[in-house]
């Protein structure tokens, strides 16, 4: 059976970094969305201009997940309703002066539009800009669940797309940012290299966790600065010890308890920050699950290949 797994790394010493710039692609997209924040993190949805050509964005209008409509023309600021080539603007339920306290990286020639009404849904929800005419100018459809990143769910970071090329529907080309509050009016950035993955996960006997195997990609890792959970707050953190050698795969003890369904969430921490998170659904009893390639797909089923590389038994290809 297969499993899907969101490798999402936050920040951390270690690590490549990407920084996602502009390209042609979608005239209007979004490009980073705070929701189900922690306590002190304002929402707030990021909106791009991907074109060289300004925009009339006078009464556009938020018609799905939040309520907020973009001021009319001005005569005293004739350029207040025009979305400029390739700007990046902020829309938020505070005051401007409020989000940029709350995220002070916001360079102070990005725009604050708002306050807007109601809140993104913590689940996930379709959310969609149109222009005056109702003609839709962008959506998405974001989901705290299936293949969305998980770490991005309620940790603190952000919802970032990845390419301005892809499209707002497909979750591969969003993932959760590299630190905590993202990157608000800034260019996106992730990490395409991660420093540790949760690689396999062990179930024992009473159905709960017994180990969780990490695999260190590139260099070699200590693992007292880490640790692993299963609340998106990290309350039930478990410390780690020990050390990964470049390439190679170390398991820990760590007893956490899938809900009623079989679903269980694992996080891997370094600080405050989110490293991994994987979304498994136990619902056959599976003894472990693997992620083949390392860090992307997971499978569950019987077997386990403690600290050793992965080899899912019931892999399949997909048609």
């Amino acid at each position: 059976m297969k499993h899907n797994a969101l490798t999402r790394p936050a920040l951390f010493a270690l690590g490549s970094l990407i920084s996602i710039g502009t390209a042609l692609a979608e005239q209007v997209i979004f490009t980073e969305i705070q929701y189900n924040a922690q306590a002190g993190q304002p929402e707030f949805i990021e909106v791009k201009n991907n074109t060289g050509t300004p925009m009339d964005f006078g009464t556009w209008a938020f018609t799905n997940g939040v309520d907020y409509t973009f001021p009319d023309f001005n005569p005293g600021d004739t350029d207040a309703h025009i979305f400029q080539p390739f700007e990046t603007i902020l829309v938020s339920p505070v005051s401007a002066t409020a989000l940029r306290t709350a995220y002070p990286s916001i360079p102070a020639g990005v725009r604050i539009f708002g306050p807007y009404t109601g809140a993104l849904s913590n689940s996930g929800e379709t959310l969609t800009l149109s222009d005056k005419n109702g003609v839709i100018m962008t959506t998405v459809e974001y989901n705290d669940g299936g293949k969305w990143p998980a770490s991005a769910d309620g940790t603190g970071h952000t919802l970032s797309r990845i390419n301005p090329n892809l499209t707002n529907y497909e979750w591969r080309n969003w993932a959760a940012s590299s630190s905590i509050g993202g990157t608000p009016g800034e260019d996106n950035t992730i990490i395409t290299t991660p420093l540790l993955v949760i690689s396999e996960v062990h179930f024992g006997p009473d159905g709960n966790t017994d180990w969780i195997e990490l695999h260190s990609p590139t260099a070699t890792v200590s693992g007292a600065p880490f640790k692993l959970s299963s609340e998106k707050t990290l309350s039930d953190a478990v410390s780690l010890s020990g050390t990964i050698p470049a390439g190679g795969y170390q398991s820990f003890p760590a007893v956490f308890t899938p809900d009623l369904n079989g679903d269980i969430n694992l996080f891997l921490s370094g600080g405050p920050a989110i490293l991994d998170a994987v979304r498994l659904d136990r619902d056959n009893g599976e003894e472990s699950f693997q992620s083949l390639p390392v860090g992307k797909e997971f499978y569950g089923g019987p077997g386990s290949t403690q600290d050793q590389p992965n080899n899912p038994s019931s892999r399949q290809t997909d048609i």
